[in-house]
């Protein structure tokens, strides 16, 4: 009964961990270039600005890889961020 307790307990400890992580992901379709700088690592207020710049002339992004067409994004920082990005 013990073990069963603190499986239980666990189990509540662990859900809102998963559930933040969810809400953790930037979508670069609408984020703004101040949640893109805050929250992509290697993203300043540059790079940013040139995100939402290449968004608004390109249109959406289709998938997360065509952020390396955006300049200051190179193959490195899109591999740091790519769990965190979604095109949705």
């Amino acid at each position: 009964m013990r073990n069963l307790c603190r499986l239980l307990v666990a189990a509540m400890l662990i859900v809102p961990v998963v559930a933040f992580a969810v809400d953790d992901k930037v979508n670069i379709n609408t984020a703004d270039k101040y949640k893109l700088e805050k929250e992509l690592k290697g993203v300043n207020r540059k790079v940013a600005e040139n995100i939402v710049d290449f968004r608004d002339s390109h249109g959406s992004f289709a998938e997360v890889e065509q952020l390396e067409q955006v300049e200051g994004v190179g193959y490195d920082t899109l591999n740091i961020n790519r769990e965190n990005i979604v095109v949705d």
